[in-house]
């Protein structure tokens, strides 16, 4: 009678595997590349892992910083920002457990001693197990992210023709991430059979582990690439400088990266499908971190316009207060922005005499020169929200004939 693991080995391969792998057990030499290999995976990975993870959730609480004291206002995105954050929490536990239980060997049961439990032929199935659980988190925490990009989409235009893609944007996203569901929790009949390999041996049926892993691959790339792409010609048309709308789509396109990094998961699946348990702790260690590094760049693409926002406020009260500083009274090209305390609107205008010992030869001062473009409609909408307006009085020096001062107070 067929040892269990034998047996194990038997049910969960097709035909086309060589049958050579079936029969001869793993040498030691091999068993030792496998474990030495299982560990470097296990460490790099641990490294990713703590470094993309909190960067990605510390994105998220940006966010709800720039919520809460900055735009001082939340739109459904926002909320699905903070569903990102918490499915990255979720996501970040599992693959640290994952890394944890499947890149090590066995210390539990002497006569499995020393051989790693990144097998498919390990009767314990923690591996099959574990990427039972990955897929259904990778699937969801995809789905609030491509939701959380949808949702954003809708402050950039009121075009019908551009919100019509969005909706079937959103209409594709749920119809996929239903597939997906169904297609990872009933890949076996019965079910349990799909996380506890040992019930294959008692006559389950399952799936194609080929189709099972690249089929939903590919159609979440092919979608990707449609969420990635949907903004840029609507971008385009924003009426700024060519400076800051180039600045604006370089922002989205940060998310061009995580459609690359989907693109090279194909080569870790592949390793993946391969049963070879060499090929196998290759391909589990790489679609760890390439899943690390996927999720959380997606999840900072997301965040960064809030990210923006905080840095263009911050940035403009350091230059008022710099300009303010300045010694020497009021400069002839400068402009001072200070509060008002006036109840009623009113407008006051100064003029200082024209100095009797001006030089003839002396050049008028030029003119100040235009103001600084003011950020449109379309950019405040996008970046910073409502904001409020508090009353200003503006003092400005400069004029051909001497020195002249108007001082204008508005309240609204």
């Amino acid at each position: 009678m067929e040892s269990s693991p034998a047996r194990l080995a038997t049910a969960t391969t097709s035909a086309s595997i060589p049958q050579k792998i079936l029969r001869a057990p793993v040498s030691g030499a091999r068993s030792s590349k496998v474990i030495d290999m299982a560990s470097v995976l296990q460490i790099f990975g641990y490294i990713i892992t703590w470094t993309a993870f909190p960067l990605g959730i510390a994105s998220c609480l940006n966010r709800v910083f720039c919520c809460k004291f900055v735009t001082r206002c939340w739109k459904v995105d926002d909320y699905m920002s903070i569903m990102v954050g918490v499915s990255e929490d979720s996501t970040f536990l599992r693959i640290w457990l994952m890394l944890d239980v499947t890149m090590t060997t066995h210390t539990d049961d002497k006569s499995r001693a020393g051989s790693t439990k990144c097998s498919y032929f390990d009767p314990s199935g923690e591996l099959i197990k574990w990427l039972y659980i990955l897929a259904i988190y990778y699937s969801t925490m995809h789905f609030f992210i491509k939701n959380a990009f949808l949702t954003y989409y809708l402050r950039l235009s009121i075009h019908r023709g551009f919100r019509l893609f969005i909706g079937l944007g959103f209409g594709l996203n749920i119809g996929l991430f239903l597939i997906n569901l169904l297609l990872i929790v009933f890949q076996c009949i019965p079910v349990a059979a799909a996380y506890k390999p040992l019930m294959r041996l008692k006559g389950a049926e399952c799936m194609n582990r080929y189709y099972v892993l690249m089929a939903p691959s590919t159609v979440n790339v092919i979608f990707d690439f449609y969420v990635f792409i949907l903004p840029i010609p609507t971008l385009w048309q924003l009426q700024m400088p060519m400076r800051r709308k180039l600045g604006v789509i370089s922002v989205f396109a940060f998310g061009g990266i995580s459609v690359i990094l989907g693109v090279i998961r194909f080569h870790s699946l592949w390793k993946l499908i391969d049963l070879n348990p060499e090929q196998t702790a290759k391909g589990v260690g790489e679609v760890l971190i390439v899943a690390a590094l996927e999720l959380n760049v997606a999840a900072i693409a997301v965040n960064l316009p809030a990210i923006r926002s905080i840095y263009v406020k911050y940035a403009k009260r350091y230059r008022k207060v710099g300009s303010s500083s300045n010694a020497g009274g009021i400069s002839r090209s400068q402009t001072y922005t200070v509060s008002s305390s006036s109840k009623s609107p009113q407008k006051l205008q100064f003029e200082l005499a024209k100095s009797p010992r001006r030089p003839a030869s002396r050049p008028p001062p030029p003119r100040p020169g235009p103001p600084e473009p003011a950020q449109t409609g379309s950019e405040d909408c996008i970046w910073n929200g409502p904001t409020a307006h508090s009353p200003t009085t503006t003092i400005w020096a400069g004029g051909h004939s001497g020195m002249q001062e108007t001082m204008e107070s508005t309240t609204r």
